[in-house]
């Protein structure tokens, strides 16, 4: 089973991301290529740091099943590391944007996405705040691709208003539970 997680900025999808492997062991997070800087205590365990130049030479390569470029930066999930879950019959979980989870579902028909909402522009830009990393043009921008990403959601499989951590966990987990008796049935 392959899940995707998506949400814009400050939506909660590493945290909930979290309390789904902590749940599920039989799931494994796939790894992100990137070439953001390095953040003390961020993403160091779902993010492998390479140069801008690196990460080119790779999409030129083909060795993503998916990248896009967010703010920036660019975001890639390996097809080695994928595909090396894969074949140890790992549950995939993947806490991406909503390009690379189109690209994914386009793979990956049976690819389960679900978009984490906030539960209003205005939480979220209190919370982008809050987390004190952007200054306010950046700010005004993840807004900005936050209203485009809402919108594109849409083509989710599924849409989780994220007011509440240990809700949302919950929430998502009960969405897990229902696609495997689905697919136990088939």
């Amino acid at each position: 089973m392959i899940i995707v997680i998506s949400s814009p900025s400050g939506g909660g999808k590493t945290t909930i991301a979290k309390g789904i492997l902590e749940i599920f062991s039989d799931f494994k997070l796939c790894r992100s290529y990137t070439t953001r800087t390095r953040k003390e205590g961020l993403g160091e365990e779902k993010y492998i740091f390479v140069s801008k130049e690196d990460f080119e030479e790779m999409t030129r390569k083909e060795k993503f099943i998916e990248w896009a470029e967010v703010f920036g930066d660019y975001y890639g999930t390996p097809k080695l590391e994928f595909d090396s879950l894969s074949r140890k019959g790992s549950d995939i979980l993947l806490d991406i944007d909503v390009d690379g989870a189109e690209k994914v579902k386009a793979l990956y028909p049976d690819a389960v996405l679900i978009f984490l909402l906030p539960p209003s522009l205005l939480e979220l830009k209190r919370r982008l705040i809050e987390r004190k990393r952007e200054k306010e043009e950046e700010l005004i921008k993840r807004l900005k691709r936050a209203e485009m990403e809402i919108k594109r959601s849409e083509n989710y499989d599924y849409r989780v208003v994220n007011e509440n951590i240990e809700k949302t966990i919950f929430l998502i987990k009960e969405i897990i539970e229902k696609e495997r008796r689905k697919r136990d049935v088939i």
